[in-house]
């Protein structure tokens, strides 16, 4: 039988990311509100102040979203029980619920941990991630781990 996973609790790197992003999405917002308010409708037409207007907010939801649902503190528990908590929820897990962790490229680089009831993402890079992954395995063999 495998030795069960330590109880401890991992934090981001960069803890101060996530109120420096959230006062950067409220600064955009305000700018985007600001120039949509400055502008008359023969600047370009009202067509086109309506695009931006809906793009423009619509990647600020976006990245909301991304910033309160991203996981931000990963605390293991008895039982091989692992608690991904976000801004606005908490999914508790037992290891085995536990499909795969991968590292996905492009613009930018994320972390995708998928189990059973769907998946979630990390709002960054976490301490002592490996050690973390290393004991995953170890609880559940047939998660897996790719890209990292």
């Amino acid at each position: 039988m495998a030795a069960g996973m330590t109880i401890t609790r991992y934090r981001m790197v960069t803890p101060w990311s996530a109120p420096l992003s959230a006062a950067l999405l409220v600064l955009f917002a305000g700018l985007g509100v600001w120039v949509l308010a400055s502008r008359s409708p023969s600047d370009g037409g009202p067509t086109v102040l309506y695009v931006f207007g809906a793009l423009w907010f619509l990647a600020l939801a976006h990245n909301g979203y991304r910033l309160c649902t991203g996981v931000r503190e990963i605390e293991v528990h008895a039982n091989d029980e692992i608690e991904f908590i976000s801004w606005v929820q908490q999914v508790r897990l037992h290891a085995r619920e536990i499909v795969s962790v991968r590292a996905l490229q492009g613009r930018s680089f994320r972390i995708v941990v998928r189990h059973q009831g769907g998946s979630m993402t990390l709002a960054g890079p976490f301490d002592q991630f490996h050690q973390f992954l290393a004991e995953l395995k170890q609880a559940q063999p047939a998660v897996e781990i790719s890209g990292l």
